[in-house]
């Protein structure tokens, strides 16, 4: 694959992935307008029920966090019913909180161990393999500078290469990324960096793409 091709696959994924974000109904689009909403916000989690009545039923839908996108939305033969699904959830949601803050207190503790001259790999692409190489050209305490570098082939089979980095050989501007734990960079909503080994890495040969 060129790397107008390459240019041109990013960029319909990133579109793909704001139209998705833009598809995200709001909270009020799963429950009725025109019934009394009780709204119930345990205290101690980060959980939101939206609870209302009809024909003699309850119905409840469970938001978590900020998202809209609802963990649950049922219908209820009672009250107490509801109520002990929520308490289930509340328990749930505890749990998944200390995970969550644990793993931000570890990024937070977090100093990766790269250093100028270490070159990363990422595997993107849909269905097909693309590789790119970066080398680090700067580091920072929790980040990193980074740029794209060459690839050569030195070998492969039908329809795929085996590519390796060309050091020092840049292809485009230094990028400011924040270090992950493993030392990870996040490229884009699609595809991560790692360290590479210094083995070759397989992806689709040119003229095998879709």
């Amino acid at each position: 694959m060129n790397k107008e091709s390459k240019i041109e696959e990013k960029i319909v994924a990133s579109y793909l992935q704001a139209l998705s974000d833009r598809m995200v109904m709001d909270r009020s689009f799963y429950h009725p307008r025109d019934v009394e909403i009780e709204t119930i916000r345990p205290e101690g989690s980060d959980l939101e029920v939206r609870a209302y009545q009809q024909n003699g039923l309850w119905f409840a839908v469970a938001f978590a966090g900020k998202a809209n996108r609802p963990l649950w939305n049922h219908k209820f033969r009672d009250r107490a019913a509801l109520d002990r699904l929520v308490q289930v959830t509340v328990e749930d949601r505890k749990g998944h909180m200390e995970i969550k803050q644990k793993r931000q207190d570890e990024r937070r503790q977090f100093r990766h161990t790269l250093k100028v001259g270490d070159i990363l790999y990422s595997s993107w692409g849909y269905d097909q393999t693309n590789i790119d190489f970066l080398q680090v050209t700067e580091i920072g305490e929790k980040s990193v500078k980074i740029r794209p570098i060459e690839q050569k082939v030195v070998g492969g089979s039908t329809g795929s290469d085996n590519v390796v980095a060309v050091p020092n050989k840049f292809t485009g501007p230094d990028q400011v990324k924040i270090v992950q734990p493993g030392n990870v960079i996040r490229m884009t909503s699609y595809a991560s960096a790692y360290p590479w080994d210094g083995k070759p890495k397989h992806q689709t040969a040119d003229g095998w793409g879709h």
